[in-house]
């Protein structure tokens, strides 16, 4: 059965590149206003270089908290998790440094956030429905997120560049679209 849909890709601010990654989100945390700043990131990028201490330290007060180990294919559990703990710190930026699970496992914590998911069976009225013209879109009463995301991308998923998240509901080993 062949179907048809629409995506969406949402404005991207800018693209920085040729500068140091914790110079830069240090910057952008600045530029935003933002004092809680919640990281998200690959844990051996965590635990085997000095990348994440640089940002770490050229946030100062600004770090909030930290998140690293995002499993691949960004499973359910992993971004409620995530969101709980960005939660809990207060998060007012999601600052993300690594791969594709983790790029899109930040867009799904910030529509986690933005609606108040706090179980994996809640992200359930994330999945895209279907519109009177037949194109799929977000839900009606699904808020947009309102913690804002900057990505540091390690990888070449392009993930950075899309609204669009892909997450896996554990239950049916599927990853869908949020």
């Amino acid at each position: 059965m062949l179907q048809s849909g629409r995506v969406a890709f949402g404005a991207m601010a800018m693209v920085v590149f040729g500068k140091p990654a914790a110079e830069t989100v240090a910057e952008e945390a600045r530029r935003r206003g933002a004092e809680r700043v919640f990281l998200m990131m690959s844990g051996t990028l965590n635990r085997t270089t000095d990348e994440i201490g640089e940002v770490r330290r050229a946030l100062g007060n600004r770090f909030a908290g930290l998140f690293d180990h995002m499993p691949q294919h960004t499973p359910r559990h992993a971004v409620i998790e995530t969101a709980g703990m960005a939660r809990e710190a207060g998060a007012d930026l999601i600052v993300t440094v690594g791969g594709g699970s983790t790029t899109d496992g930040a867009k799904a914590v910030q529509l986690c956030l933005a609606n108040d998911l706090r179980n994996a069976e809640a992200i359930d009225g994330l999945r895209p429905v279907k519109g009177l013209d037949g194109a799929l879109g977000p839900p009606p009463d699904m808020k947009p997120p309102s913690v804002p995301q900057v990505t540091v991308p390690t990888t070449l998923s392009a993930g950075e560049f899309s609204a669009i998240s892909g997450v896996t509901d554990e239950r049916h080993r599927v990853k869908e679209l949020s």
